[in-house]
């Protein structure tokens, strides 16, 4: 473990900015020089006129007589600006993104549309652009003139967006040997969309987005750019085809120590293992910076890099943090890299007394990479408030002002969450297996028993139908000073207040409405939440895409296991309301909305309502559909038992290791003999409702 007596100091170290001059001649293989030099390149020799440039299933169409010029990093080329008209053509050839751009598009300006003969055409007219790629072959270039600056629109897009894209994935395939990767930037008519084609082996796909632009209001965001999507596609693979892993995380420890409600250190020691020949690079996710409720930024900066116990070269911009390898790595190279970072990123919600920290806090694999990790955790924060993290429960002590607990979190996991706050907790203990109920200010033992009690019998039930023991013995479900959702991080439950209420106390707060409708259904929602623990914390889940096999089976089988710990007549009316609510979700969805796309739709308030009606409505309608479709094949019993033994065996084969869709599909080939995936292509890669009656 890293003590954090050592931590303080270091993150004190003060780090020089490169000038203007040293900048010019400092070389590229630095990491940070490199970085931002792509971030501001100059302009210089240009190419012959009207050379149009094609990459993935773009085209940029330059207007007659118009040159590209060279983008340069110091005296190398890095890509091509067009600073003059052109035509950008799109074409979308993958049968099920189509759908979903379509959708999409009607949410988007300047786009002309048509269709024919299964190929979406999307066509731009652009007032400039600019294309970043190491390797772009635009023909010999001019007799080359003293550098100068771009454009001024593309000076301003490029300071204003958020993203570090392509800064980061440029730096990524210099070193790493994935010259393939193109970036570009698109302006028509004063707005700007972007489009991303990366072909590395760990991605292949490529997405076109818009620019939008934040409004007054947004803090120290305001004019700021973000994107959202208009559509995206697989490049030389389909969807349901997966991407091999450059990097894992096998073995991580964790030391946190918060000064107050706003300042914390973590120091790490995490074990990578790398799995592709040729790796120069570490790419990993790390707060840089966060924002607060009122969008101000808070810096979260790192102290110290060291790699297999030397100081490292590093960079540490954007919430990435890239870690140079002193040679070029073999597959199975296993590297301990220590890392100490310091902010004032804690956030107390609403000025509660509590702070909740789930992603982005401690570094993880990123692109191309994920955790598989035994995680311990030590947590120390000031008395009163207590601290809670996830796995068995190794020591809990107070001394000296301070609460401190240590816990370790059993592999493979990943995404280890922390709260801490002033909190009461009930235990309760049922043959090993302890579930710890900790409520937000003051202690309610009877509403925290019943809650157990409620996990323990939909615990036993997931068990004995999936064979697989749940993974945790010590369970954290804490309460959240909030209303309407839950939150389910490896070895712990994050619960809303309404978890602790009955009806009639929902209806006596003063926000009785919003607690009376958060309440119903209050039980499906922690047993979906005690459910991912097998869907994705045994199961795992590597895509966004592949995000459903969590979310729509968690809720499943939780439906049922629920039903089943009722008596008849609870249970029967318990799952015609929860078949009612699938289908009404699946209804709100709309009929132009993919389950396995969801996290494609246009990320709007009604991007994101559609995810939740997808995964969590029609999702789970599609798995219903099957055992309705087996039922009428081969009866009642014979649908359930094979129904069961297919979601066993998944889970069973796929034990801790990653699954796909087509994993789950060819599995239900294999027991009824059948051929399934038509099924799935219709109703989960495409948008027909499933039928159910």
């Amino acid at each position: 473990m890293v003590g954090s007596s050592r931590l303080f100091p270091a993150i004190l170290a003060v780090v020089l900015p490169i000038s203007p001059a040293a900048a010019a001649t400092a070389p590229l293989d630095d990491l940070a020089v490199l970085y931002d030099a792509l971030r501001a390149p100059s302009v210089g020799g240009a190419t012959a006129p009207d050379r149009v440039l094609s990459f993935g299933h773009a085209e940029i169409r330059p207007a007659a007589g118009t040159r590209w010029s060279a983008l340069l990093v110091q005296d190398e080329v890095c890509g091509f600006v067009l600073d003059g008209p052109a035509t950008f053509v799109y074409r979308v050839e993958d049968r099920f993104s189509l759908q979903v751009a379509k959708r999409n598009l009607k949410k988007v300006r300047r786009i002309d549309v048509r269709e024919s003969n299964g190929v979406l055409t999307l066509t731009l007219p652009l007032d400039g652009a600019a294309v970043w790629g190491w390797g772009l072959d635009l023909g010999a270039l001019s007799e080359p003139t003293a550098p100068r600056a771009v454009p001024s629109w593309l000076a301003q897009t490029l300071e204003a967006k958020l993203a570090d894209i392509p800064e980061r994935d440029m730096v990524l395939s210099r070193f790493d040997g994935d010259a393939a990767y193109r970036w570009a930037l698109l302006r028509a008519g004063g707005e700007a969309f972007q489009l991303d084609v990366d072909s590395r082996p760990f991605a292949r796909e490529e997405m076109l987005l818009a620019f939008e632009r934040l409004p007054t209001g947004s803090g120290d965001l305001t004019g700021r750019l973000t994107s959202r999507e208009i559509v995206a596609q697989p490049l030389g693979r389909s969807w349901l085809d997966g991407n091999p892993l450059d990097l894992v995380a096998i073995d991580t420890e964790i030391d946190l120590r918060a000064e107050d409600a706003k300042r914390v250190a973590v120091a790490t020691r995490t074990r990578l293992r790398v799995l592709r020949d040729g790796l120069r690079l570490l790419s990993l996710g790390l707060w840089s910076e966060t924002y607060d409720e009122r969008t101000r930024v808070h810096e979260y900066r790192v102290g110290r890099v060291l790699l297999d116990g030397q100081p490292a070269h590093y960079l540490h911009r954007r919430g990435s943090l890239i870690v140079r390898l002193p040679a070029a790595a073999r597959s199975g190279a296993e590297h301990l890299l220590e890392i100490e970072v310091a902010g004032d990123v804690l956030e107390t919600p609403a000025g509660d007394n509590y702070w909740r920290l789930v992603s982005g806090w401690y570094p993880r694999p990123a692109l191309g990479g994920d955790e598989l990790a035994e995680i311990r955790l030590s947590i120390d924060v000031p008395a009163p408030w207590l601290p809670f993290a996830p796995g068995e429960v190794l020591e809990r002590t107070s001394a000296d002002g301070r609460n401190r607990v240590r816990t370790r979190l059993d592999g493979p996991m990943e995404r280890a969450a922390v709260i801490a706050g002033k909190y009461a907790t009930t235990t309760v203990e049922e043959r090993g297996a302890r579930v710890h109920v900790s409520n937000y200010a003051v202690a309610k033992r009877a509403e925290s028993e019943r809650l157990a009690q409620v996990l323990f019998a939909v615990r036993g039930c997931l068990e004995r139908w999936l064979g697989v023991p749940y993974p945790f013995q010590d369970l954290q479900v804490v309460e959240v000073n909030s209303w309407g959702w839950g939150q389910a991080p490896p070895g712990m439950i994050f619960i809303t207040q309404e978890a602790f209420l009955n009806r009639a106390q929902a209806r006596a707060t003063h926000e009785g409405d919003i607690a009376s409708l958060a309440t119903r259904g209050i039980n499906e929602r922690v047993a979906h939440e005690l459910a991912h623990g097998w869907f994705p914390h045994v199961a795992k889940v590597g895509r966004a895409e592949e995000n459903w096999l969590s979310e729509s089976l968690a809720d499943y089988t939780a439906a049922w296991c629920l039903a089943e710990v009722m008596d008849k007549r609870q249970a029967k009316y318990h799952w015609g309301r929860q078949l009612d609510q699938w289908r009404y979700w699946s209804r709100e969805a709309g009929p132009d909305a993919s389950v396995f796309l969801a996290s494609h739709l246009t990320g709007d308030e009604d991007g994101a309502r559609a995810w939740q009606f997808l995964l969590y409505g029609r999702g789970p309608l599609v798995l219903h559909a099957v055992r309705e479709q087996l039922e009428r094949q081969r009866g009642k019993e014979e649908a359930d038992r094979i129904f069961l033994t297919w979601i066993r065996s998944y889970v069973r084969t796929f034990q801790f290791k990653y699954a796909e869709t087509r994993h789950l599909v060819g599995i239900l080939d294999q027991i009824t003999g059948e051929h399934w995936m038509p099924f799935f292509e219709r109703h989960l890669l495409g948008t027909e409702s499933p039928p159910v009656k």
